[in-house]
């Protein structure tokens, strides 16, 4: 295998990739879904970078090890477990914000009956509601795109 400049990958130079780059202490780029016809400019990606800086990431703002699901793929995720979303569903308009705390409180509850196939179901409805909720939030966007102090503009990553 070949890893760029003709260098083959067992020459331990991925390895020592800490004896040439510093940890940095915070995010470096940023992630996010925008819809297909928009180009973000390198401001819009300057604020993306801020706001994963700032706070937790999320649909708007978010590193590769937290990824979010592109808005229209979780449509394909709601066929495979149409009950447990059909359940989500109905938590969030029945308690709203508070959805997913009412599914927390009921996996708990299944598991001090000593029902663990119980806390299972509840916790994947608890995981539908989080990605509900954050459906609403990032409602209408589509293309991912990436931005850092690397780049002087926006690149897809597509």
């Amino acid at each position: 295998m070949d890893i760029g400049g003709g260098l083959p990958a067992t020459s331990g130079i991925m390895e020592r990739r800490a004896d040439w780059f510093v940890p940095m202490d915070e995010a470096t780029f940023a992630l996010w879904w925008v819809p297909a016809s928009h180009i973000p400019s390198p401001d819009e990606g300057r604020q993306r970078l801020m706001l994963l800086r700032r706070e937790d990431p999320t649909c708007h703002a978010f590193d590769l090890d937290s990824t979010f699901s592109s808005p229209v793929s979780v449509l394909t995720t709601v066929g495979h477990d149409l009950d447990i979303y059909r359940t989500a569903n109905v938590l969030v308009k029945h308690y709203g914000e508070d959805a997913a705390l009412e599914a927390a409180q009921r996996a708990d509850a299944m598991l001090k009956k000593g029902s663990l196939d119980g806390q299972r179901v509840w916790k994947r409805v608890l995981a539908a509601i989080k990605e509900i909720q954050r459906q609403e939030t990032c409602e209408g966007e589509a293309s991912l795109w990436l931005t850092g102090p690397a780049t002087k503009a926006a690149v897809a990553a597509r």
